[in-house]
C-alpha cells in the first residue's frame, strides 16, 4: 500500500527538496512495516536518505564529512576520496562540494585540473568527549611546531641583526 508520506517523498527528492524529502521519508519509514521492505529497497533508501542528509538544508553538518579528520597541513582532498567515503561517483563530487561551500557549511576552493579541494575552514559544531581530546592533542602538536618556529626565527634572527 502506497502511503501519502511515500508520494510526497517520492515528489520532494524529483523537484530536488532535499530537507523536504529527508522529513517525507523518515515518516514514511516510521509508518512502513520494515518487514516488508526488501533488502535492496532498504539499502537504497539508506542511501537517499544519506544525500538527502547532505544536501537537505540544516540536516547534516558537512564539515564533518569533509574534513575527514585531517591536520591542518593535509587540506587537500581529492576528489576520488570525497567520492568513496561519500559513496557517490566521482562525477557528482564537485556539485557536493559547491553545495557546502554555498551554503557556507565549508570554506576553499576546487581545483577542477588536478581534481582537488582545498578545505581552510570547517563551520563548528558540538564536539564529542573523543573528539575534544584529538583537538587537544592537535593543538599540543600546533603549540610544539610554534615553539619549534620560534627557536628557528630566534637563531637565524641573531645572525641577520648582528650583520646589518
Amino acid at each position: 500500500m502506497i502511503t501519502s508520506f511515500q508520494v510526497s517523498a517520492v515528489y520532494l527528492k524529483e523537484i530536488g527538496n532535499y530537507a523536504g524529502y529527508y522529513r517525507e521519508a523518515l515518516r514514511y519509514l516510521g509508518c512502513e512495516d520494515q518487514s516488508k521492505l526488501s533488502q535492496s529497497e532498504k539499502q537504497m533508501q539508506a542511501v537517499l536518505l544519506g544525500f538527502a542528509a547532505l544536501l537537505g538544508e540544516n540536516i547534516y553538518n558537512f564539515g564533518e564529512l569533509i574534513a575527514l579528520a585531517r591536520p591542518s597541513k593535509e587540506r587537500y582532498i581529492t576528489f576520488n576520496e570525497i567520492a568513496k567515503r561519500a559513496q557517490i561517483d566521482k562525477s557528482k563530487v564537485e556539485f557536493l562540494v559547491m553545495k557546502a561551500l554555498s551554503k557556507g557549511l565549508v570554506q576553499g576552493s576546487i581545483d577542477q585540473v588536478n581534481q582537488l579541494i582545498n578545505i581552510t575552514w570547517v563551520q563548528p559544531r558540538v564536539l564529542s568527549p573523543q573528539q575534544i581530546l584529538a583537538m587537544s592533542e592537535r593543538i599540543g602538536t600546533w603549540g610544539k611546531d610554534v615553539d619549534s618556529m620560534e627557536t628557528i626565527v630566534k637563531d637565524n634572527a641573531r645572525d641577520i641583526l648582528t650583520k646589518a
